[in-house]
């Protein structure tokens, strides 16, 4: 299998280019130092790719399913999505306050 080359046009200008309809820009990064940056930050580990959010859901989703017993039987019978979203929705707003995930008692 031939290795997957990625290529880096950095510009030191402000700004981007958009990307022109149809051409290939798979593994092609153009713009300035920003872009740069963001390339370089994701290549050491330091910039995580964050997760879209219907698969975030759909994994929280799973992960109430396996509750026991379940404490939000009836809204997840109701609405399984919509429960885990805003499940979600309240874990991120709390992430943002400073919560670290665990109980403090």
């Amino acid at each position: 299998m031939k290795p997957r080359n990625t290529r880096l046009e950095i510009r030191m200008t402000a700004g981007a280019e958009a990307p022109v309809p149809g051409s290939a820009s798979w593994d092609v990064h153009v713009g300035g130092p920003a872009v740069l940056l963001g390339w370089l930050e994701t290549q050491l580990g330091l910039q995580a790719v964050e997760t879209p959010l219907p698969d975030r859901i759909a994994r929280l989703a799973s992960a109430l399913d396996q509750i026991d017993p379940p404490t939000i039987v009836r809204s997840l019978l109701r609405d399984r999505w919509s429960t885990a979203r805003e499940c979600l929705r309240r874990i991120d707003e709390l992430r943002l306050g400073g919560w670290n995930g665990e109980d403090d008692g």
